[in-house]
């Protein structure tokens, strides 16, 4: 590498990342997106879902806790640009997440080469940060495009802020200004990036009058570009602006979490504990740095913490902080490093609890390029001073760098899908019950209810008083229709959360399925009382109304649900039969429609828009609809007679076709055994159509013998009209569309 010119060396260093990783990531374009924040920030979203519009925008930007988090109306935006060019495959977000750290990771490497010179640092430095496990759960999550945006912008703002250094100038300074503030919308958590520009007033930027020549290390191989020198005084008035807009971005961030109910305060867990948290994170996220280990997308908060950890923990910290300073001045990339670090956490490292968790891997994102600077800066500067140590050196680093991609790429795997992020968490954390909550709900989707039940009876042992464990329980128990006990997991639910929507909702379920009706009422009203914008709740509540023959209430909270939650198949479909019952053909064609622009998949969906067409007379659409259902389902019997009925008795001769009105007749009679006198009715009609009348009449027969069992008298007495046509040796003829069945 000493051989080839700079720029080539540079340009090495850049194709080298780039493919590494790629290497490393490529595989999340074979990804799912997973049943954690990637609901609440795309595919769920009912804004993301339309794209880049103009309504989408004024959400993002208005409003303050976005839908279930806090205001980042940047990242909104770059969600709803992957929607307009995607969709809602996966592959297309993912890729960009992996194009963005990859371009963090180059952007990182040339600016940190522009500030000290060290081209060959800088890339390890840059190796680092682009390949270590802890960059895995931010890169692999789709929901953390926050953090990926955030850190590039961040880092526009670092080389736009040495180039005001450079040449300090009003145009320069606000290009500096508007850098950071759109990164503090992409993610608050740059709040503390003006104190981060002090650090490198210090190092390499060495911008103080004061001492500043006797700032750096005599020992470095390249000597840093020079930078004019002001006082500290002008250093610190020329971050008060910024420091102004990181106050702003955190009020905003307080108040998006505080209407969530996100913050928790001190009656919940006291200052002392979040801060011995804060000092337990430093030490473990250094552990993790150093040994890479034991990654997982959640690490729940213990609520108290052994002293021994705190006590090891404040420590570690103490002492790696006593070592810096007291080598700051020969060694200032040190103190740079390792106050990058402390000072890129202090958002998310406890102090102030946002969730549930104890410390996150995603939080280290930014922050890793701290310590990397410094452990890199380190190495050299020890291969500097004793030449015996080079070799050995470039070993241990070249072999860490190796085992980083190693168990990037094998930590990415775990990142494949919903089951196999809990699982894999499960296993590398210990009672972990949010990871097996999330695990049970991955089983329940997979249909693996036992599965699932089991875990969530682990998380519920593990902790006891989590209320969302017994509501998850009592879900899964009325999956397998066992509503006693789902109404017992349901009570404990509600006895350590009483304020808890959700639990009501599963109560009232499992009462109206034990035919409790009166007290099931109870529990969907009280849901409602708490969450009135809850649709399943409203949804439920109509299936009980109209089950009790309360059809105008069923019908208003029916609409309430499809009104809080357009994307509710199941309300939209249960609507459109209500009125479809009801002769409001036109009414439960717009809702099946909907059904069948949200499912397009489903071959009910296309049944029921066919019959509702049909009621309409709108014959060429409702034929449309029979053909895609049974394109889809070919063994549906509806769809056969239905079609077959059209074919065989519509007034229009350009619909009719004897042929296959009695091919699809007979297949729908083969399903149902010939026993069902609908099938037969229809059959006969197909045979007169295609001019067998003897052969119509007899099935026509059959049919009535079968109906005559139990069918209404005016369905006998218009099958006896029919059989007295076929006997005349005249075809039946619908007046219109379908005849009634």
């Amino acid at each position: 590498m000493n051989r080839l010119s700079e720029t080539q060396r540079v340009q090495l260093v850049c194709l080298v990342l780039v493919l590494v990783t790629l290497a490393i990531y490529g595989r999340v374009a074979g990804h799912d997106f997973v049943d954690y924040d990637d609901n609440l920030y795309v595919y769920a979203n009912r804004v993301i879902a339309n794209g880049l519009t103009w309504s989408g925008i004024q959400w993002a930007f208005t409003q303050v806790h976005g839908e279930g988090t806090y205001w980042h109306p940047v990242t909104w935006l770059s969600h709803m640009l992957d929607v307009e060019i995607f969709g809602m495959n996966p592959a297309g977000h993912h890729l960009v997440n992996v194009l963005l750290h990859l371009g963090n990771s180059l952007l990182l490497f040339l600016g940190l080469r522009r500030l000290t010179g060290a081209t060959l640092r800088s890339a390890v430095v840059a190796a680092v940060f682009a390949w270590h496990p802890f960059q895995v759960d931010t890169v692999a999550w789709i929901a953390e495009r926050k953090n990926l945006l955030s850190t590039g912008f961040g880092l526009l703002t670092l080389g736009a802020y040495v180039r005001y250094a450079a040449r300090p100038g009003a145009a320069r300074y606000a290009l500096v200004a508007a850098i950071f503030a759109v990164g503090l919308m992409t993610k608050p958590v740059l709040v503390t990036l003006p104190c981060a520009l002090w650090l490198l007033d210090f190092w390499p930027l060495r911008r103080l009058q004061r001492g500043a020549g006797k700032a750096g290390s005599p020992s470095a191989p390249d000597p840093a570009p020079r930078f004019p020198t002001v006082t500290f005084g002008r250093l610190v008035v020329e971050k008060l602006p910024l420091l102004a807009l990181s106050a702003a971005s955190s009020a905003m961030t307080v108040l998006g979490h505080s209407k969530l109910d996100a913050l928790l305060t001190g009656d919940v867990l006291p200052l002392s504990v979040r801060l011995q948290t804060a000092l337990v994170s430093y030490a473990s996220y250094l552990r993790k740095i150093v040994w890479p280990a034991d990654f997982a997308v959640i690490y729940p908060h213990p609520g108290v913490w052994p002293v021994a950890t705190v006590a090891v923990s404040a420590l570690v910290v103490a002492v790696v902080s006593a070592a810096v300073i007291a080598r700051a001045r020969r060694a200032p990339w040190g103190v740079v490093g390792w106050c990058w670090f402390l000072g890129m956490l202090v958002p998310t490292i406890g102090v102030v609890q946002a969730g549930i968790q104890a410390m996150a891997d995603r939080f280290v994102y930014f922050p890793l390029a701290g310590v990397a600077l410094a452990l890199v800066w380190l190495g050299a500067e020890l291969a500097a001073w004793r030449a015996s140590w080079r070799k050995p050196l470039l070993a241990g680093g070249v072999l860490a760098l190796t085992a980083c991609v190693a168990v990037a790429a094998l930590n990415v795997s775990h990142w494949d899908n919903s089951l196999a992020l809990f699982a894999h968490a499960t296993r590398v954390t210990k009672d972990n019950h949010i990871a097996h909550i999330n695990l049970g709900s991955a089983l329940m989707r997979e249909n693996r209810v036992d599965d699932a039940i089991a875990n969530y009876q682990e998380a519920i042992r593990i902790r006891p008083t989590y209320y969302d464990g017994w509501n998850s329980l009592g879900n899964a128990y009325a999956r397998q229709g066992r509503f006693a006990e789902a109404l017992k997991s349901f009570s404990e639910s509600l006895r350590f959360n009483p304020g808890f929507a959700d639990a009501y909702n599963g109560a009232g379920y499992a009462l109206a399925s034990l035919n409790r009706p009166a007290e099931a009422a109870e529990q969907y009203a009280a849901a409602l009382r708490l969450k009135q914008d809850f649709p399943e709740a409203h949804f439920n509540f109509a299936a009980l109304l109209e089950t009790q023959g309360k059809l105008a209430e069923a019908e208003q909270h029916y609409g309430d649900a499809i009104r809080h939650k357009p994307e509710l198949a199941e309300a939209r479909t249960a609507l459109g039969l209500l009125w479809a019952r009801q002769g409001k053909s036109a009414e439960a064609a717009a809702q099946f429609n909907e059904v069948v622009r949200l499912r397009p998949d489903d071959p009910d969906a296309h049944l029921r828009l066919g019959m509702a067409l049909a009621g309409q007379q709108k014959t060429e659409p409702a034929m449309a609809e029979f053909r895609e259902t049974l394109r889809l389902r070919p063994e549906t019997p509806a769809a056969l007679v239905a079609l077959a009925t059209v074919l065989a008795t519509h007034p229009n001769i350009r619909f009719r076709n004897g042929r296959e009105a009695v091919e699809l007749a007979r297949k729908a009679n083969q399903l149902s055994g010939e026993q069902n006198p609908v099938h037969l009715d229809a059959l006969a009609a197909a045979l007169a159509e295609n001019g067998d009348f003897a052969g119509a009449a007899n099935v026509q027969s059959q049919a009535l013998r079968l109906a005559a069992a139990g069918a209404p008298k005016e369905v006998v007495a218009e099958m006896q009209k029919r059989l007295a046509l076929f006997q005349s040796g005249k075809p039946f003829r619908q007046q219109a569309g379908l005849p009634p069945r």
